[in-house]
């Protein structure tokens, strides 16, 4: 027999885990799918994932059974046991496999003796049917622990390819089926450690975590403790809840959020659109009297955000965008968007049909974006969507509530910004110097409790083009804009933009204080040698880096380069083409 270091230096085998995995010499392999370990019993075991026949692998680099057992004779597997995966409704997806010597497969039957070995589409938590409005569940790392203590008389579930393997959709399986509390119990080992910093990171419902107390010498899980003579009370027993506490998942230290907003004074805001829509999880109103602009000002804006182009001189982010008109006639949003067949068809979606801003109409859109991978959700308008959910539209308690239910339900957990459109008050005050929070007809507490609010109103009159646009709120601050509409196929314009002015000063001193090269510059460099602020100085370090982007944007003949740092994408700026040597 050969020694194992040889024969894994033969296959070119690379340390992963517990084993060694390689490419299978017998198929076309990609992926390496060959496992190679050492066996229980002083020989070499391989697995290929694909299938192929252990012979064959051995062949390929010119080895036989006496280079890799013992007694020189073939080891051969069997199945000892099998483990169905069924969904909610029972009916079985697929099951894994586990055989002697050990190892595990997953398959799917395609037919009366034939299968699948592949886990299909969905990943699916152990015994799923039976954890439906459970109280306690026990969450194990393997099937063999999971179905000892259902025998038991537990509710005990695991997932499939051990500790390495948890997935968050498995915290959402949990979720959904309406479990109270888990009891999570990691195998005693540094794996089970790991993976009990996995499942507790994800889990949306109340756990506790058990370690158990008196493990025989060399027994890991539950069930070498239950075989130790420990008895399912005294698992009852210990696994007693604690008083509830607050989600640990929302808690942080004074110093892990001080540096958080260290870190964002720093790198600045993220914007959806710059000094707009912040790139957050956060719920934004787009207050306007009755024909104003607003359907039109929503749907220039989702364009914008959709292709990646500037939108009132602001640069946008680039992303998908859902547009729910659930007031307007449909044939009214088609003509609106006559224009805009230039966009790509997979960036912006339109929704034109009745939806309501209850528990089941936010879920209903969460599950939209998150299908749909979008970055963006625009809503129009308030009143349609809140009809039947409040007395009238003065109605301030039940108002504020829709909002609040809205934020903790729908846009804190996307992640991505909201924007709903609301009609103005009759008294809407409209001098410049007037809070756009206070614009909203009837219930201004839903405003008020919305994280930013845009106020786009009349600027000379209701049959002039002109518009004025101002912002306030949660990172958002946008004194009074002029803008000007200029037909559906080139919309809003700005005039009388303070900024692009203050730009146009900033690019000057750029150009002639040489700050900008052929070589590419971050922006904080670039703004200390154009003088925005000192060489040795940090405080406004942030605004400096903004000045130099908005005076770079959109400029011929400047480049940027991105590239990741870490967690952090990286921006540099030069002269000349596109492409440029890192």
């Amino acid at each position: 027999m050969r020694p194992f270091e040889e024969v894994i230096a033969l296959y070119h085998a690379q340390k992963s885990g517990q084993q060694y995995k390689a490419r299978c010499p017998v198929h076309d392999d990609h992926n390496p799918s060959l496992a190679i370990r050492q066996g229980d019993h002083g020989g070499i075991v391989f697995k290929c994932f694909a299938g192929c026949d252990v012979a064959h692998i051995l062949a390929a680099k010119g080895l036989t059974w006496q280079d890799v057992t013992p007694n020189g004779t073939r080891e051969t597997s069997h199945i000892i046991a099998t483990y169905p995966y069924l969904d909610e409704r029972g009916t079985l997806l697929y099951e894994t496999v586990r055989y002697e010597p050990k190892a595990f497969k997953v398959r799917r039957q395609t037919g009366p003796d034939t299968y699948d070995w592949h886990i299909g589409p969905r990943h699916l938590l152990y015994h799923l049917p039976a954890l439906r409005g459970a109280a306690m569940v026990y969450l194990v790392e393997g099937e063999k622990d999971a179905d000892r203590l259902t025998r038991e008389g537990l509710i005990a579930t695991t997932h499939p390819f051990g500790a390495k393997s948890w997935r968050r959709e498995y915290a959402d399986q949990l979720a959904a089926a309406g479990v109270k509390h888990v009891i999570v119990l990691p195998d005693a080992d540094a794996a089970g450690e790991l993976w009990t910093n996995r499942v507790t990171m994800t889990l949306r419902t109340p756990y506790t975590v058990v370690r158990l107390p008196g493990l025989p010498a060399g027994g890991k899980d539950v069930s070498d403790w239950l075989n130790a003579g420990h008895t399912i009370d005294e698992l009852r027993h210990i696994s007693e809840p604690s008083p509830p506490r607050l989600n640990p998942q929302y808690l942080a230290s004074v110093t892990t959020v001080a540096a958080e907003g260290q870190r964002l004074a720093t790198e600045g805001v993220r914007w959806c659109v710059q000094d707009l829509i912040p790139a957050y999880g956060m719920l934004g109103f787009v207050v306007a009297y009755a024909k104003v602009g607003k359907s039109t000002f929503g749907l220039q804006l989702a364009a914008a955000v959709a292709t990646k182009t500037a939108f009132l001189n602001r640069e946008t982010t680039g992303c998908r965008v859902l547009l729910i008109a659930a007031e307007d006639p449909p044939e009214y949003t088609a003509w609106l968007a006559r224009h805009l067949g230039h966009i790509p068809t997979d960036q912006l979606t339109f929704y034109r049909g009745p939806v309501q801003l209850n528990a089941e109409g936010i879920q209903q859109i969460r599950g939209e974006i998150g299908a749909g991978g979008y970055g963006l959700v625009l809503l129009s308008s308030w009143q349609a969507l809140i009809r039947g959910l409040v007395k009238d539209e003065n109605d301030n308690a039940a108002a504020a509530n829709v909002v609040e239910q809205l934020k903790a339900e729908g846009v804190r957990p996307s992640g991505i910004p909201w924007m709903v459109d609301a009609h103005a008050g009759k008294s809407e005050n409209q001098s410049d110097d007037a809070d756009p929070n206070q614009a909203m007809r009837g219930a201004s507490a839903a405003a008020a409790a919305a994280d930013y609010t845009l106020s786009l109103r009349y600027a000379k009159g209701p049959f002039d083009p002109h518009r004025r646009l101002s912002a306030s709120g949660r990172f958002v601050r946008l004194e009074p804009l002029l803008v000007r509409w200029q037909g559906d196929e080139h919309g809003y314009a700005v005039e009388g933009d303070g900024k692009r002015q203050a730009a146009e000063t900033d690019w000057k001193l750029i150009q002639e204080t040489g700050a900008l090269t052929s070589t590419p510059r971050h922006a904080a460099t670039i703004a200390r040698i154009a003088g925005f602020i000192a060489p040795d100085e940090t405080r406004g370090l942030s605004t400096a880096r903004r000045r130099v982007a908005q005076a770079l944007r959109d400029r011929p003949g400047i480049s940027r380069r991105e590239y990741q740092s870490g967690k952090t994408m990286r921006v540099e700026y030069y002269l000349g083409p596109d492409e440029v040597e890192a």
